[in-house]
């Protein structure tokens, strides 16, 4: 912690990394009392002494001269105190000045709360769908050239695709980041764990980075580089009650074999371009004729009943499908 505190010092904290702090901080009276104490020794240490034409003072005159120690048992140590230092140093160097009282943190632009009534599907504001699982938070944050938001808990992602702008999800453990694609993510008490779904993820900690395809899941515990491997089945690890149906720019053939699996229903394309066109939608919670009809009406197909379920038809070609409807 004693890192991000020098960073939100050295206001070259993210708006991610101020929210952190500021969680850290209201956790416990002892925390906020310790940062305001590294808050006023920084401060003290900024503009004096005097920064000799030569470079900064040495680490060890500027921990000798601070006024007020680090309260007994706190987070920090020997090392860090240096570290602290080398970067008090640095900002005296330029003649930076830093208030003692330090302000909480930014606002986020929006704020996704999910209570214990159920999970709850939202969009967010660049078209993104987002399943929150109930007891998570999801806070949106404003960055410049990209699209950032933050997650404590469990959440299945439908990423609106944007070349220009990578999606990041940031938690306390590392952060996952995207063009366009499916993934979950849940913040576990021993890690991060992220399974994806479609397209390619991109995970990264202090201790390392990795991407992450289709088909995989990659799992970030504490001190270690990201560990990724390919499973046989990727549903198995998606449990929502309501099934993880939320797609963008999906491809038809991968949303109907989705939907017949939660719903244990027969669903099928009939036609390779009707197969290929693409879905953005969510469901949470309808039955199976709905979704299907839902389908048909966002593809511009037909639905006609086919042997324990539907069958998806291109307009025009329903009459010869064979598939049971009505000719």
């Amino acid at each position: 912690m004693d890192d991000l505190i020098i960073k939100t010092l050295n206001s070259a904290a993210s708006p991610f990394e101020d929210e952190r702090l500021k969680r850290w901080r209201e956790s416990a009276p002892g925390n906020e009392e310790y940062f305001q104490e590294m808050a006023k020794v920084w401060g003290l240490t900024t503009p004096e002494p005097v920064v000799p034409a030569w470079g900064p003072p040495s680490v060890e005159a500027i921990v000798a001269a601070a006024p007020i120690p680090l309260r007994k048992g706190g987070p920090s140590k020997r090392n860090a105190w240096r570290n602290w230092g080398l970067l008090a140093a640095a900002v005296a160097a330029i003649g930076l000045g830093i208030q003692f009282m330090i302000p909480m943190g930014p606002t986020p632009t929006a704020v996704h709360q999910v209570g214990g009534g159920g999970d709850e599907t939202v969009t967010l504001n660049d078209g993104s769908f987002v399943r929150l699982a109930q007891g998570s938070t999801l806070r949106e944050w404003e960055v410049e050239g990209g699209r950032e938001v933050s997650l404590e808990g469990r959440a299945f992602f439908a990423v609106a695709r944007d070349e220009a702008s990578p999606f990041v999800v940031r938690t306390d453990g590392g952060e996952i980041t995207v063009l366009g694609t499916r993934f979950q993510v849940d913040t576990e008490d021993d890690g991060i764990s992220t399974v994806v779904v479609e397209g390619l993820v991109g995970v990264s900690t202090e201790f390392g980075a990795a991407e992450v395809p289709a088909g995989s899941l990659a799992h970030m515990a504490a001190g270690n580089a990201p560990f990724v491997q390919a499973v046989d089945d990727v549903a198995a690890y998606l449990n929502w009650a309501d099934g993880n149906l939320l797609y963008q720019a999906t491809p038809l053939s991968q949303v109907v074999e989705e939907v017949a699996r939660f719903y244990g229903r027969t669903l099928s394309v009939q036609g390779s371009d009707l197969a290929q066109r693409r879905v953005t939608a969510w469901f949470q919670g309808e039955p199976f004729e709905a979704v299907a009809e839902s389908l048909c009406v966002v593809t511009e197909a037909v639905c006609v009943p086919a042997a324990g379920g539907m069958a998806m038809v291109a307009e025009g070609a329903s009459r010869n499908s064979g598939a049971g409807g009505t000719p």
